[in-house]
């Protein structure tokens, strides 16, 4: 390696291990040898590329991850209206069910009833034979 390249990589060891924030405020400041100077600003130029180029990717991933969770929620949201009208049509259903229920409820009384009269009709006309016929006993 030449000492050009050796010195290019102590230098850059060297503002690595300073940061961004100390060598901005150095350059900033004049605390920073003008040996450096140049080099400083072009590794904080690098540097600003770097965390530029980071938080578009970052931005990405983000509107990436936002758009999945839209679709997930628009997918939620239309799983719920099925689910809605599933259940809306379920409800009219057992309404029916209950009203076809009540009809078949009133049916058996009246079927009731109507024996009842009826048991009672043939019970009456079965005393009026038996009394009229102890009555008026027949002779043969």
């Amino acid at each position: 390696m030449s000492d050009a390249e050796d010195a290019k990589k102590a230098a850059l060891s060297w503002l690595e291990n300073l940061g961004v924030a100390q060598v901005r405020l150095m350059i900033e400041s004049g605390g920073m040898p003008q040996v450096y100077n140049t080099f400083a600003i072009e590794w904080l130029a690098h540097k600003d590329r770097e965390a530029g180029e980071a938080m578009e990717a970052s931005q990405a991933e983000q509107a990436d991850i936002a758009s999945r969770a839209s679709a997930a929620a628009e997918r939620a949201a239309h799983a719920a209206e099925r689910a809605a009208t599933a259940a809306e049509l379920q409800a009219r259903m057992a309404q029916r069910a209950n009203i076809i229920a009540i009809v078949a409820l009133i049916i058996a009384l009246i079927s009731i009833a109507v024996t009842i009269i009826g048991l009672s009709i043939v019970h009456s006309d079965s005393v009026s034979e038996h009394a009229s016929s102890v009555a008026s006993p027949t002779h043969s």
